[in-house]
Order: C-alpha cells, then sequence, then structure tokens
C-alpha cells in the first residue's frame, strides 16, 4: 500500500511539473508557432510561388523544383528572423521583394555556347548530357535516353563509361579558369579505383590457385595430367576474358562514382561496384565448385576410392 500511494504521488508530481512547463513556454511557443501567419499571408507566399514555377514551363521539371524548394528555404529563414514578434503584411511583401520577382526567377539564357555552364544546373551525373545537348541544340533527354539504351548492350558498356568520363575530363580541362569548377580528389579516385582493381585481381587469383591446386593435388595422386571434359574446366578456359571483362567495366564505374557525381547517386554507383563484384566472386567460386565435381567423377572413373586420397584418421 506505501508503495502505491508513494508511486501516485510521483505521478501527480511529474503531470504537474509538465503543466507548469506547459503553461510558462511550451504552449505559449506552439501558439506562436502555429498563429505566426495568417490565412491571407501563406496564400501570398503560396502564390508567389506558383508564379515562380509558372515562369520556369521552359526549364526541365527538377530545375524547377530545385528553384522553388530553394525559395521556400529562403523564405523559411527569413520569417525564422522575425520569431520574437508577429508576422507582418509588410514583412511578407519585403521577404518576397529579396527573393525576386517572379519574372526574374527565369533560368538564364546564353547568346553563345562558350558562355553555357557546363551542365551544373541540369545535371544529373556530372552534367555531360546536358553540356552536350546545350552545344547541340538538343533536349538533354534525348541523349541521356540513348546514351540508357547503348549502356543497355553489356559489350559497349565499357566504351559508353570510358567514353562519359573521357568528355567529362575534356569538359573540365577546357572550361575557362573564371568559371567555378568541381572539386576533383585525385587522391579518392585512384584509391577506390585501386580498391576495386584488389578484389577483382584477388577474386581471380584465388581461382586460379584452387583450380592449380587441385591439377597438382591429382597428379600426384594419379601420375598423370588431369583430364577432364570441357563442362568442368570451363573457368580455366574462360576464366581470364571474365577478369579483363570485369576490369574494364568496374575501373571505369568506380571512377566515375568517386567523381564529383550527387551523393546519392554516387551511393548507388558504389553499390552496383559492390554488387557486381560479388556476383563475380560467385561465379569464381561456382567454377571452382564444377571443376572439383568434375575431378572427384575422374577420380572415381579410374578405380580411385575415397579413401585412396583421403587421409584417414
Amino acid at each position: 500500500m506505501p508503495r502505491r500511494v508513494f508511486s501516485l504521488v510521483l505521478r501527480l508530481s511529474s503531470m504537474a511539473g509538465l503543466a507548469r512547463g506547459v503553461a510558462r513556454g511550451i504552449l505559449p511557443a506552439i501558439i506562436r508557432r502555429g498563429m505566426r501567419l495568417t490565412e491571407a499571408q501563406r496564400d501570398r507566399i503560396n502564390r508567389y510561388l506558383k508564379e515562380v514555377h509558372q515562369g520556369l514551363s521552359d526549364a526541365e521539371p527538377r530545375v524547377r523544383s530545385e528553384k522553388v524548394h530553394a525559395l521556400k528555404t529562403r523564405i523559411r529563414q527569413e520569417l525564422a528572423k522575425l520569431e520574437d514578434r508577429d508576422v507582418r503584411d509588410e514583412d511578407i511583401e519585403q521577404i518576397l521583394a529579396a527573393c525576386g520577382a517572379p519574372t526574374q526567377q527565369s533560368v538564364p539564357r546564353y547568346e553563345d555556347d562558350s558562355s553555357r555552364p557546363t551542365g551544373q544546373d541540369d545535371r544529373v551525373w556530372l552534367g555531360v548530357c546536358a553540356r552536350l545537348a546545350a552545344q547541340w541544340d538538343l533536349d538533354a533527354r534525348v541523349i541521356r535516353i540513348a546514351a540508357v539504351l547503348l549502356g543497355l548492350l553489356p559489350p559497349v558498356l565499357p566504351f559508353l563509361l570510358l567514353t562519359y568520363i573521357g568528355v567529362y575530363v575534356y569538359f573540365y580541362v577546357s572550361a575557362p579558369d573564371s568559371k567555378p569548377k568541381d572539386e576533383i580528389s585525385i587522391f579518392g579516385i585512384a584509391k577506390f579505383v585501386l580498391a576495386v582493381f584488389g578484389g577483382v585481381w584477388g577474386v581471380y587469383l584465388c581461382g586460379v590457385v584452387l583450380i592449380e591446386f587441385i591439377a597438382r593435388s591429382t597428379f600426384k595422386l594419379l601420375a598423370q595430367p588431369l583430364a577432364l571434359s570441357s563442362r568442368w574446366t570451363w573457368l580455366e578456359r574462360e576464366g581470364a576474358g571474365w577478369f579483363f571483362w570485369m576490369l574494364f567495366t568496374l575501373l571505369p564505374l568506380s571512377a566515375l562514382s568517386a567523381l564529383p557525381v550527387p551523393p546519392a547517386w554516387a551511393s548507388t554507383l558504389r553499390k552496383v561496384v559492390y554488387a557486381v563484384l560479388a556476383l563475380y566472386a560467385v561465379l569464381v567460386c561456382f567454377g571452382v565448385a564444377s571443376y572439383l565435381v568434375g575431378t572427384i567423377f575422374f577420380l572415381a572413373e579410374h578405380g580411385l576410392r575415397i579413401e585412396d586420397w583421403i587421409p584417414s584418421f
């Protein structure tokens, strides 16, 4: 009974403290935040953003969304400076005027291609397709769709990645020094590319060593070379080719992910690199297992019992 009474007293005291806190500071803050803008003021801001969105009708949807989102963020920051007093209609008008008239928010146009940006405002990866579209007077989506369709062909994908990186490097080097450039970490690119190269080389080397170990062990048992059918030795025959294509595909992809692409895409590209490397490791393991199964059948065909080639304990 005393424990129940003591627990009830604690609960009542905590509730009383919470009520005092709400009365002193929490509730007024919530009321201020909820009642800062009137309905007319909210309508004025929404109407301004809608006019900006309509003024950017010639731009791509992603560009319009980013511009409107940037304006929303700026308006929130300006409103946050007025936390200690009520917001007046004059404050809203001053904030919107500082953001610029809706007609002034249009995408800048350039008289010649030399003054165009390097796809910085219209980039998905590195802005190469946007820059090419600007120079060729095409829609960037046309070039991107064509690149994606070409990338679906496995033999073309490595060449496409190398071409994409090469064009970006050309634009980066040929850009005037007066223009802002992306920050490129040569050390970061080299580190990740070497790590991927080491992973591919390590997987390939493990497969070669295991197959060589199986072949030499069988030769010691039978005193004759191991002769397996082609269905068991496909990794031994095609392993070097697979190794070359893994390097030819993953190294450009890893370099691309280390270049200044947007963070979300950089993470996605790295996950693709890891996934392909894992699939390559599974392929090598399957090839070694196939070679081992073929060796077991070969030993059985030569009348070698399992007790003869596995030590007894």
